[in-house]
Protein backbone atom coordinates (compact mmCIF):
# COMPACT_ATOMS: atom_id res chain seq x y z
CA UNK A 1 0.00 0.00 0.00
CA UNK A 2 1.56 3.54 -0.95
CA UNK A 3 0.39 6.40 1.50
CA UNK A 4 0.56 9.49 -0.74
CA UNK A 5 1.68 12.67 1.47
CA UNK A 6 -0.61 15.41 -0.27
CA UNK A 7 0.65 18.43 1.91
CA UNK A 8 4.68 17.72 0.05
CA UNK A 9 2.56 17.54 -3.20
CA UNK A 10 1.00 21.21 -2.85
CA UNK A 11 4.23 22.88 -1.42
CA UNK A 12 5.68 25.44 -3.07
CA UNK A 13 9.72 26.11 -2.98
CA UNK A 14 10.68 28.93 -0.16
CA UNK A 15 13.36 30.28 -3.18
CA UNK A 16 10.33 31.21 -5.75
CA UNK A 17 8.52 32.69 -3.16
CA UNK A 18 11.13 34.83 -2.15
CA UNK A 19 11.42 35.80 -5.37
CA UNK A 20 8.34 36.94 -6.07
CA UNK A 21 8.12 38.68 -3.20
CA UNK A 22 11.32 40.41 -4.19
CA UNK A 23 10.31 41.26 -7.39
CA UNK A 24 6.69 42.95 -6.39
CA UNK A 25 8.70 45.01 -3.89
CA UNK A 26 11.20 46.35 -6.22
CA UNK A 27 9.15 47.07 -8.87
CA UNK A 28 9.09 51.33 -9.98
CA UNK A 29 6.29 53.42 -10.14
CA UNK A 30 5.51 54.65 -13.89
CA UNK A 31 7.41 58.02 -14.62
CA UNK A 32 4.30 61.14 -15.02
CA UNK A 33 4.40 62.13 -18.63
CA UNK A 34 6.34 64.76 -20.31
CA UNK A 35 4.87 67.61 -20.60
CA UNK A 36 4.89 69.08 -24.03
CA UNK A 37 7.01 70.99 -25.73
CA UNK A 38 5.73 73.51 -28.50
CA UNK A 39 8.29 74.59 -31.48
CA UNK A 40 6.71 77.26 -33.60
CA UNK A 41 5.83 77.24 -36.54
CA UNK A 42 5.90 79.62 -39.68
CA UNK A 43 4.31 82.46 -38.68
CA UNK A 44 0.84 82.87 -41.55
CA UNK A 45 -1.83 85.96 -41.59
CA UNK A 46 -5.38 84.51 -40.85
CA UNK A 47 -8.42 86.36 -41.04
CA UNK A 48 -11.65 85.31 -38.52
CA UNK A 49 -14.73 86.96 -39.77
CA UNK A 50 -16.64 86.56 -36.15
CA UNK A 51 -14.26 89.21 -35.07
CA UNK A 52 -14.00 90.91 -38.51
CA UNK A 53 -9.78 91.23 -38.12
CA UNK A 54 -6.39 89.81 -39.25
CA UNK A 55 -4.09 88.07 -36.79
CA UNK A 56 -0.38 86.34 -37.35
CA UNK A 57 -0.58 82.67 -36.23
CA UNK A 58 1.85 79.77 -36.38
CA UNK A 59 0.61 77.42 -38.35
CA UNK A 60 1.01 74.79 -35.94
CA UNK A 61 -1.42 76.10 -33.57
CA UNK A 62 -5.01 75.19 -34.66
CA UNK A 63 -7.01 78.99 -34.54
CA UNK A 64 -10.96 78.05 -33.69
CA UNK A 65 -13.81 80.96 -33.89
CA UNK A 66 -16.02 79.98 -30.83
CA UNK A 67 -18.68 82.27 -30.58
CA UNK A 68 -17.95 86.11 -30.05
CA UNK A 69 -14.30 85.01 -29.69
CA UNK A 70 -11.19 83.43 -31.73
CA UNK A 71 -9.16 80.99 -29.31
CA UNK A 72 -5.75 79.52 -30.25
CA UNK A 73 -4.26 76.03 -28.71
CA UNK A 74 -1.60 73.60 -29.61
CA UNK A 75 0.18 71.00 -27.08
CA UNK A 76 2.54 73.02 -24.95
CA UNK A 77 1.27 76.56 -26.16
CA UNK A 78 -0.58 78.67 -23.98
CA UNK A 79 -3.79 79.31 -24.77
CA UNK A 80 -4.44 82.79 -26.37
CA UNK A 81 -7.89 84.03 -26.43
CA UNK A 82 -9.07 86.83 -28.66
CA UNK A 83 -12.67 89.04 -28.40
CA UNK A 84 -14.46 92.44 -28.71
CA UNK A 85 -14.89 94.42 -25.53
CA UNK A 86 -17.01 97.77 -24.39
CA UNK A 87 -15.90 100.85 -26.30
CA UNK A 88 -12.42 102.03 -23.77
CA UNK A 89 -11.78 105.65 -22.66
CA UNK A 90 -9.98 106.99 -25.93
CA UNK A 91 -8.02 105.52 -28.84
CA UNK A 92 -4.85 103.25 -29.06
CA UNK A 93 -2.95 100.29 -28.06
CA UNK A 94 -2.35 99.30 -24.32
CA UNK A 95 -0.34 95.94 -23.63
CA UNK A 96 0.72 94.36 -20.66
CA UNK A 97 2.94 91.07 -19.33
CA UNK A 98 1.65 91.42 -15.58
CA UNK A 99 1.38 87.61 -13.69
CA UNK A 100 3.18 85.87 -16.49
CA UNK A 101 0.81 86.38 -19.06
CA UNK A 102 0.09 88.79 -22.08
CA UNK A 103 -2.14 91.52 -22.84
CA UNK A 104 -2.30 93.39 -25.37
CA UNK A 105 -6.02 95.52 -26.10
CA UNK A 106 -6.52 98.04 -28.98
CA UNK A 107 -8.93 100.30 -28.65
CA UNK A 108 -11.01 102.42 -31.08
CA UNK A 109 -13.62 105.17 -30.67
CA UNK A 110 -16.26 102.19 -30.74
CA UNK A 111 -15.09 98.76 -30.18
CA UNK A 112 -11.95 97.53 -28.27
CA UNK A 113 -10.39 94.09 -29.49
CA UNK A 114 -8.80 92.18 -26.60
CA UNK A 115 -5.74 89.84 -27.14
CA UNK A 116 -4.82 87.67 -24.09
CA UNK A 117 -3.22 84.40 -22.35
CA UNK A 118 -2.38 82.67 -19.42
CA UNK A 119 0.98 82.24 -18.11
CA UNK A 120 2.83 82.29 -21.11
CA UNK A 121 6.68 81.10 -20.03
CA UNK A 122 9.12 80.62 -22.70
CA UNK A 123 6.91 81.91 -25.15
CA UNK A 124 6.09 85.80 -24.11
CA UNK A 125 7.86 87.13 -26.71
CA UNK A 126 5.77 84.89 -29.26
CA UNK A 127 2.47 86.03 -27.96
CA UNK A 128 3.17 89.15 -27.56
CA UNK A 129 3.58 89.14 -31.79
CA UNK A 130 0.53 87.35 -32.25
CA UNK A 131 -1.33 89.91 -30.56
CA UNK A 132 0.25 93.16 -31.73
CA UNK A 133 -0.49 91.52 -35.48
CA UNK A 134 -4.23 92.18 -34.22
CA UNK A 135 -5.40 94.31 -37.52
CA UNK A 136 -9.37 94.51 -37.79
CA UNK A 137 -10.64 95.56 -41.08
CA UNK A 138 -9.94 98.93 -42.09
CA UNK A 139 -13.57 101.01 -42.54
CA UNK A 140 -12.39 104.74 -43.10
CA UNK A 141 -15.12 107.11 -42.01
CA UNK A 142 -16.04 110.14 -40.04
CA UNK A 143 -18.32 109.39 -36.97
CA UNK A 144 -21.66 111.81 -36.31
CA UNK A 145 -20.52 114.97 -35.18
CA UNK A 146 -22.19 116.20 -31.86
CA UNK A 147 -22.80 119.93 -33.00
CA UNK A 148 -23.99 123.13 -31.54
CA UNK A 149 -25.65 125.65 -34.04
CA UNK A 150 -27.10 129.04 -32.25
CA UNK A 151 -28.17 131.86 -34.27
CA UNK A 152 -27.42 130.65 -37.62
CA UNK A 153 -29.92 128.04 -39.22
CA UNK A 154 -28.96 125.25 -39.08
CA UNK A 155 -29.93 123.23 -42.14
CA UNK A 156 -27.67 125.99 -43.86
CA UNK A 157 -24.94 125.40 -41.96
CA UNK A 158 -24.98 121.72 -41.49
CA UNK A 159 -25.52 121.96 -45.23
CA UNK A 160 -22.23 123.64 -45.95
CA UNK A 161 -20.11 121.62 -43.84
CA UNK A 162 -21.72 118.21 -45.95
CA UNK A 163 -20.33 119.76 -48.58
CA UNK A 164 -17.17 119.90 -47.46
CA UNK A 165 -17.27 116.35 -46.33
CA UNK A 166 -15.23 114.73 -48.60
CA UNK A 167 -12.41 117.61 -48.12
CA UNK A 168 -13.08 116.90 -43.96
CA UNK A 169 -12.02 112.79 -44.75
CA UNK A 170 -9.37 114.33 -46.39
CA UNK A 171 -7.42 116.09 -43.83
CA UNK A 172 -7.72 113.34 -41.85
CA UNK A 173 -6.54 110.63 -44.33
CA UNK A 174 -3.39 112.69 -44.93
CA UNK A 175 -2.40 112.18 -41.00
CA UNK A 176 -3.36 108.27 -41.19
CA UNK A 177 -1.43 107.43 -43.87
CA UNK A 178 1.59 109.77 -41.94
CA UNK A 179 1.19 107.47 -39.07
CA UNK A 180 1.21 103.97 -39.65
CA UNK A 181 0.06 103.16 -35.59
CA UNK A 182 -3.22 105.77 -36.38
CA UNK A 183 -6.77 104.35 -35.45
CA UNK A 184 -8.46 107.84 -34.98
CA UNK A 185 -8.45 111.01 -34.23
CA UNK A 186 -10.71 113.22 -33.52
CA UNK A 187 -10.71 117.99 -34.07
CA UNK A 188 -13.21 120.54 -31.54
CA UNK A 189 -13.77 122.72 -34.44
CA UNK A 190 -15.71 126.59 -33.85
CA UNK A 191 -16.79 129.42 -35.76
CA UNK A 192 -18.82 132.52 -34.70
CA UNK A 193 -19.74 135.71 -35.87
CA UNK A 194 -20.27 138.45 -34.08
CA UNK A 195 -21.41 142.11 -35.85
CA UNK A 196 -20.25 141.42 -39.22
CA UNK A 197 -16.90 139.80 -37.47
CA UNK A 198 -15.95 136.28 -38.00
CA UNK A 199 -13.55 134.34 -36.28
CA UNK A 200 -13.18 130.57 -35.97
CA UNK A 201 -10.71 127.72 -33.73
CA UNK A 202 -9.59 124.05 -33.49
CA UNK A 203 -8.39 121.92 -31.06
CA UNK A 204 -4.40 121.45 -31.12
CA UNK A 205 -2.93 118.25 -30.97
CA UNK A 206 -3.39 117.54 -34.41
CA UNK A 207 -0.60 117.67 -37.30
CA UNK A 208 0.00 121.07 -38.64
CA UNK A 209 -1.36 119.53 -41.86
CA UNK A 210 -4.72 118.68 -40.38
CA UNK A 211 -4.93 121.87 -38.72
CA UNK A 212 -4.17 123.96 -41.89
CA UNK A 213 -6.22 121.56 -44.19
CA UNK A 214 -9.65 122.33 -41.47
CA UNK A 215 -8.79 126.27 -41.82
CA UNK A 216 -9.30 125.83 -45.92
CA UNK A 217 -12.66 124.69 -45.05
CA UNK A 218 -13.51 127.12 -42.76
CA UNK A 219 -12.58 129.82 -45.16
CA UNK A 220 -14.84 128.18 -48.10
CA UNK A 221 -17.79 127.62 -45.46
CA UNK A 222 -17.69 130.96 -43.23
CA UNK A 223 -17.34 133.29 -46.57
CA UNK A 224 -20.74 131.71 -48.44
CA UNK A 225 -23.32 133.79 -49.09
CA UNK A 226 -26.18 131.42 -47.87
CA UNK A 227 -24.37 132.21 -44.13
CA UNK A 228 -25.72 135.09 -43.13
CA UNK A 229 -26.28 137.49 -40.03
CA UNK A 230 -24.59 136.63 -36.59
CA UNK A 231 -24.26 132.93 -35.08
CA UNK A 232 -22.16 130.37 -33.65
CA UNK A 233 -21.00 126.79 -34.89
CA UNK A 234 -19.34 124.08 -32.71
CA UNK A 235 -18.42 120.44 -33.48
CA UNK A 236 -16.54 117.58 -32.38
CA UNK A 237 -15.37 115.94 -35.51
CA UNK A 238 -14.14 112.55 -35.13
CA UNK A 239 -12.66 110.02 -38.20
CA UNK A 240 -11.42 106.67 -37.90
CA UNK A 241 -10.15 103.53 -39.39
CA UNK A 242 -12.01 101.14 -37.46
Amino acid sequence: MFIRNLSAARRVPLSLTVLTFVTLSCKKEEAPAAEPTYTPGALETKRFESLDLSLSVPNNVTAQEKGSEVVLEAPGFPTVTISIGEKGNGTGRMSSTGSGGVSVKMMGPEKTWICKSGPAGAHKDLIKSICDSLKPKENPRLLPADCTIEGWDEKVVKGLFTAHEKEVSACFEAAAKADPKFISASLSTSMNRNAGSTSSGLSTGQPAAVQDCFKAIFEKVRSDPALVGDGSYSCNITYTLY
